[in-house]
């Protein structure tokens, strides 16, 4: 393909002429750590709250508070991300709502959600698989950006700017 041809493709992909893959199905590492995360957090909830095991020292009520916040604060960025992707990605950059905040929320509304669940139960262990999450999300932003610039190219450099978080507001 020419370079003149791959301009006019990326231009017509930025207008959303053209269907393009969205990116969470170029990584399907980071569905699968999802699928696979999920459930160990969900078992080291019921491990600490049933029978005890690895609890943080915090209080209940404490934990529950706290932690209840979090999870529903990843539910609730969860829930924008989704009607708004779901209602407008047609193979365009999404650039306004919730991702003028930060370039993943979908991501962040997981992480929320599993950390929030962690502290909500007070498990150890649903933390330390949390926290691997995080981990594993860092390495997997880094590599879906990589993607982004490729299909979007300046535009999304662009937003790069704008949006300056990949996940956390005013911290990363």
């Amino acid at each position: 393909m020419s370079e003149s041809e791959e301009k006019k493709e990326e231009k017509e992909l930025r207008k959303g002429g053209r269907e393009a893959p969205p990116p969470n199905e170029t990584q399907p590492k980071i569905a699968f750590l999802s699928s696979f995360l999920m459930p160990l957090v969900i078992v080291g909830c019921v491990l600490s709250q049933f029978f005890g095991l690895l609890q943080l020292p915090f209080s209940e009520v404490m934990s529950w508070v706290i932690g209840g916040i979090i999870f529903f604060t990843g539910l609730l960025i969860t829930a924008k991300w989704f009607i708004l992707w779901h209602k407008e990605y047609k193979g365009q950059l999404i650039t306004h709502g919730i991702y003028q905040l930060v370039r993943h929320p979908h991501y962040l509304g997981g992480v929320l959600f599993m950390f929030g669940l962690s502290l909500f139960f007070r498990s150890i262990v649903a933390l330390s698989f949390s926290a691997l999450y995080m981990f594993l999300i860092a390495i997997g932003i880094k590599e879906e950006e990589e993607h982004l610039i490729r299909q979007y190219g300046d535009a999304y450099r662009e937003y790069m700017k704008r949006a300056r978080w990949k996940l956390i507001p005013k911290v990363w």
